[in-house]
């Protein structure tokens, strides 16, 4: 059963919110504005802002938000990190209303809000829609579906959902089976938990244990490197990811450490 508390640490703030908001774009879009100058100086002439939209994290401009660039200037990272904020804010906002209904129980509902936020590109609303396609909740159950929306949540960085992609290509689970793919999504999970101490990331380093114990050396080797290349091909993205769970994890630290002063 989905527990979608434990899905969701969303605690802080809206102001708090729009300032982790902040930062993390406008970090990305100076990445990318200076990928520009630099491209440009070389002849290529690349569209950094092409790039930008393919980085692949939920973060960043998915499909169907391509409305948040129009009357930009296309030297203007500023604005774009203010609407993107604005933007994230509005995700969050739909995505509490959508875990509001599923928490009531109706989830049929809950189905359609999440589907709506998944679309517009939030990572959590693509795991909850396809961990109830998996289980039935609010739709009928399909698995082929399952798979499609929490491998856009994996390529989004939800460690849960990679977790669970993984599982499902080593077992073969509504996909052909391939060991290799399966094993390199539940790595790129635990490397994603870090010093997670949950039950959720405690099985998926157990899971990862078991997994690799299955593959020979040589297999072992093209999984560690499957796991570098996709980290090389997405490091702007993962290097941004990283630092947002940090400020998440000061944010939490925060809480916790004020929860306590309020109880003394």
């Amino acid at each position: 059963m989905v527990d979608s508390r434990k899905m969701r640490e969303r605690k802080m703030d809206k102001e708090k919110l729009i300032a982790i908001c902040l930062a993390v774009w406008l970090s990305v879009s100076a990445t990318c504005a200076a990928a520009q100058t630099m491209d440009t100086v070389s002849g290529r002439g690349v569209d950094a802002l092409e790039e930008y939209r393919q980085l692949g994290i939920g973060l960043l401009l998915k499909e169907g938000q391509e409305y948040l660039l129009s009357g930009m200037e296309d030297n203007s990272h500023i604005l774009r990190a203010e609407k993107g904020a604005t933007a994230m804010v509005e995700l969050t906002e739909q995505l509490d209303e959508a875990f509001t209904l599923f928490d009531d129980g109706k989830h049929e509902q809950a189905f359609e809000a999440f589907l709506a936020t998944a679309r517009a590109g939030s990572p959590e609303a693509q795991e909850m829609v396809g961990m109830m396609f998996a289980q039935g909740l609010g739709i009928e159950e399909d698995q082929a579906q399952a798979l499609r929306w929490l491998e856009r949540a994996a390529q989004n960085f939800q460690p849960l959902s990679m977790h669970h992609v993984g599982i499902r290509y080593f077992s073969g689970q509504g996909v052909r089976r391939d060991l290799q793919r399966g094993v390199m999504w539940v790595f790129l999970a635990t490397d994603l938990y870090g010093e997670d101490d949950s039950p959720e990331a405690t099985r998926a380093r157990q899971d990862l244990e078991n997994m690799m114990a299955r593959l020979s050396l040589r297999e072992q080797r093209q999984v560690q490197n499957a796991v570098r290349e996709w980290k090389e091909e997405n490091r702007t993205a993962w290097r941004t990811i990283e630092r947002q769970r940090q400020q998440q994890e000061q944010m939490r630290q925060m809480q916790r450490q004020q929860s306590t002063q309020d109880s003394e």
